[in-house]
């Protein structure tokens, strides 16, 4: 089951018989929100999308919120965008506006779903994450946002936001928010590099320690085998010289009784 509806940028809901409004919405768009998605359940979620649509291709584009709940994370995006058009475009035959800068993550979203290529910080992140870390992290695009969101949307995060300004009140609750600027790469933001440093710190420290272990290990297998060869040579040593000491008796029996033999002849 899915839900979509639709709200002015001042929080109020229209194309719908049903009346009301979303003061979060007016509250997203003055901090330039351009998409939050929250797991409300293990499946269920939800999608808050900025985008824009105008009554036909040369009047003005008025700015819209979409919000969207559905019961499933599969092609989350492709469905929403799927429900958006059919919504927008056929039911209210109005033209959904893709030129603007602030629609670009609208626009990523119907690019398809793919990840962004994370190095080696993606097992932090993720642990930070499980820790209940708030992180913030800076990308050079609006696909690059995507494609965050898309990593972490399933598992760990359960709330996630792409904006202009991520230090609003309103994101507070977040665990990922991602900012589109003039970042050259993946960049971490704030406390969030610091985050990272300690937690990469203390990996190098438990694999030192575990290395440690399994040097010792090692060694202490090492040592027993030496015990055990030892043990094993001893008893053949000592074998070995029970051996000789009896070879030495019977020598000197026969010796004796050759003796007296030839005594008993002469």
């Amino acid at each position: 089951m899915s839900e979509l509806k639709i709200y002015t940028s001042e929080g109020n809901r229209v194309y719908s018989d049903v009346r009301g409004s979303n003061d979060r919405i007016s509250e997203f768009f003055f901090g330039g929100v351009r998409l939050y998605a929250e797991k409300k359940s293990r499946s269920e979620v939800e999608l808050i999308v900025f985008f824009r649509a105008s009554e036909s291709e040369v009047s003005r584009a008025e700015q819209y919120y979409a919000v969207y709940q559905t019961d499933t994370h599969r092609d989350i995006f492709s469905q929403f965008t799927t429900k958006l058009k059919t919504k927008i475009e056929d039911e209210q035959k109005m033209s959904l506006q893709t030129t603007s800068e602030d629609v670009s993550v609208f626009n990523s979203l119907t690019r398809g779903q793919s990840t962004l290529q994370i190095p080696a910080e993606h097992e932090h992140i993720e642990s930070l994450l499980r820790e209940g870390k708030q992180l913030k992290f800076g990308v050079s695009s609006s696909t690059d946002a995507v494609k965050l969101v898309t990593k972490y949307l399933d598992n760990p995060s359960q709330r996630l936001a792409i904006a202009d300004d991520i230090n609003i009140s309103e994101l507070e609750d977040c665990d990922l928010l991602i900012e589109i600027g003039g970042y050259e790469k993946f960049t971490s933001i704030g406390s969030t590099e610091e985050l990272l440093r300690k937690k990469s710190q203390k990996s190098i420290i438990n694999i030192g320690s575990n290395s440690s272990k399994s040097k010792a290990n090692k060694n202490a297998n090492k040592l027993s085998q030496i015990a055990q060869f030892t043990k094993v040579f001893i008893a053949v040593f000592v074998l070995l010289v029970v051996f000789l000491v009896i070879l030495g008796t019977l020598t000197d029996i026969m010796f004796i009784d050759a003796f007296d033999i030839n005594n008993l002849i002469n």
